[in-house]
């Protein structure tokens, strides 16, 4: 028995414990079953705005209780009053919460302990200027009350607003919110006053999440004194008109996107077939289907999210970025032929030579005008979806969404995917001939190999000589290297130091670079340095050509006086040096 106390003693305990643990304690589960709205309009266009909640509150204890998707220029009446099924009155304090997307009332509940089990009735108001918040406008001579209803969380079976409005001849009546026809959804009882008039309007039901715009019209005297506005309170479009405004911006969007990605595509093909490269097998097959079907699918995004399915228009967005993707070519070098090395004069080798596709220079995120026209489309896109958000409020960030369509078509299939040929060297050299070439102690030439066969260089360099350099110095060639990786091709400059073998040259350079191991040249006697600056820029480029052009240069010479010191050279150097002398 003893041992049974026990137990059921621990057993009450554990229940204890689960029942009192902190995530059941502070679980709230509360309903609003019901939102009677009466709004007091007066002759200038201002309102005032009282709402009545009935609110039911389950289990736990509530203490804010929030109004959804009031106007951003509500200003609310500090007091609520809570009164409970049985006659019990509590205070709350209204506080208004702006974010980006809606405006929000919070009434805090004045008791800290809340509000717990059993039925309440909240009332609140606010006050709100109808033409600043674009509720209020003039509509064919009439005026036109559009007010937005707050966003229900739950839904509610029946949903009631009373106007008070200023006496007119005129009577007012509700109408459709996209059009001037009777609104027959609702049913709306009219009393007429000696001071004022109330319209009452009740909605049968309103979905989750749904948000209502309760549309009257009132007649021109009603609002005497609200001054007019400069234009007239834009209206929806009928539903005719706002698929014929969507089918229209799908096709310009379907089309225009297509247009960019057949000419994307079919550059980067020319381009490859330029160097030599293979182009892989793209998605589809051939560039106009793959372009059609990209075009389809930015069409049919736009037009998705324009009737109401965001999600599933972005799910075609995706698949337009995956048939506006690129693939890399392949990377394998072909083998080079053989050619010959010639000095060209600078106004042949920089000449204007066939360079990459001009589409592919304007499609392209690395370059100067691909990066203009990517920040330009995007503008251009943000600047649409701003002038259809009267459309849809959602216009801007889906337009924001549709632009990542536009990343594979500016950042695949660009130049950095292409090794690098003649044409792209040309600008690199050229601006390095130009600083050399005003030195007076060098000779600068441009150097180009032509491959047997062919009318145009496969590559070009700029070949550098002191104008007295070192016995042994064959040239100072600088060139562009291509690194190969998965899927781009990284440009470098290098620097060739070609030198004859046993020469005071050869003998300078195992000093220079004593860690560097020279490979045979273009002649059994010929050995090459490769240097790399230290940052692959033509400042750093050009600062080590001009540190090895001094180190090459025969100094005995320039300076016009005869060596007086210990001679150390061959008789084969002397010899040549006495060439030169007499030259």
């Amino acid at each position: 028995m003893r041992w049974r106390a026990i137990a059921s003693g621990f057993l009450v305990f554990a229940l204890g414990a689960v029942s009192t643990e902190p995530g059941r304690a502070d679980s709230v589960e509360a309903h609003e079953t019901g939102d009677d709205v009466r709004i007091r309009v007066e002759a200038d266009g201002r309102a005032h705005v009282a709402h009545t909640l009935s609110l039911r509150v389950l289990a736990g204890e509530k203490h804010t209780i929030e109004l959804l998707g009031v106007e951003r220029e509500a200003v609310p009446v500090p007091r609520a009053t809570l009164v409970s099924d049985d006659g019990r009155t509590l205070e709350g304090s209204v506080t208004t919460k702006t974010s980006r997307d809606a405006s929000a009332l919070e009434v805090a509940v004045g008791d800290p302990r809340g509000l717990r089990r059993g039925r309440y009735r909240v009332e609140l108001a606010y006050d709100v200027d109808l033409l600043a918040a674009h509720e209020l406008g003039q509509d064919a001579g009439m005026w036109r009350l559009s007010w937005r209803g707050p966003v229900p969380p739950e839904g509610l079976d029946s949903a009631r607003v009373v106007f008070d409005l200023p006496p007119a001849a005129t009577t007012a009546a509700p109408v459709r919110p996209d059009s001037d026809a009777p609104d027959d959804t609702v049913v709306s009882t009219l009393r007429r006053g000696r001071d004022r008039d109330e319209l009452e309007i009740v909605r049968p039901h309103i979905g989750r999440g749904e948000i209502v715009t309760w549309s009257v019209r009132l007649a021109p005297r009603a609002l005497g004194s609200a001054p007019v506005p400069a234009a007239a309170v834009r209206q929806p479009e009928p539903w005719s008109g706002r698929l014929t405004s969507l089918a229209a911006l799908a096709f310009l969007a379907g089309l225009g996107f297509a247009a960019l990605v057949w000419k994307k595509h079919a550059a980067f093909g020319a381009a490859c077939a330029r160097v030599g490269r293979a182009l892989p097998v793209q998605l589809l097959g051939s560039i106009p289907l793959r372009a059609a079907c990209a075009g389809i699918a930015i069409g049919s995004g736009v037009a998705l999210q324009g009737a109401g399915w965001p999600t599933r228009g972005a799910s075609c967005i995706a698949v337009a970025m995956v048939l506006a993707s690129v693939r890399h070519p392949v990377t394998a070098s072909p083998v080079r032929g053989p050619g010959r090395w010639l000095v060209l004069r600078p106004a042949d080798a920089f000449s204007a030579d066939p360079a990459q596709p001009r589409a592919l220079l304007w499609l392209d995120l690395g370059t100067l005008r691909g990066k203009a026209l990517f920040f330009a489309s995007a503008c251009l896109v943000v600047v649409v979806g701003w002038a259809v958000r009267w459309w849809c409020a959602d216009a801007p960030y889906l337009a924001v969404l549709d632009a990542l369509a536009l990343v594979p078509v500016f950042a695949t299939g660009t130049v950095t995917q292409l090794p690098a040929d003649a044409s792209r060297a040309v600008a690199f050299l050229e601006n390095l001939h130009r600083r050399l070439g005003k030195l007076d102690g060098l000779r600068v030439s441009p150097w180009a190999r032509w491959p047997s066969g062919t009318a145009l260089p496969d590559e070009v360099r700029l070949l550098v000589l002191p104008r007295l350099p070192m016995p042994g110095v064959v040239g100072i060639e600088v060139g562009l290297t291509t690194a190969t990786s998965r899927t781009e091709f990284s440009i470098s400059p290098e620097v060739l130091i070609r030198v004859t073998e046993a020469t005071p040259a050869a003998t300078r350079m195992a000093r220079l670079v004593p860690g560097s191991a020279p490979v045979p040249g273009r002649r059994p006697e010929e050995r090459v340095y490769r240097l790399l600056p230290r940052f692959p820029t033509g400042g750093w480029t050009r600062a080590l050509v001009l540190k090895l052009t001094r180190e090459l240069a025969d100094r005995r010479l320039d300076a016009g006086e005869p060596w007086g010191g210990l001679e150390r050279r061959t008789a084969a150097v002397r010899r040549e040096e006495r060439l030169v002398r007499a030259a």
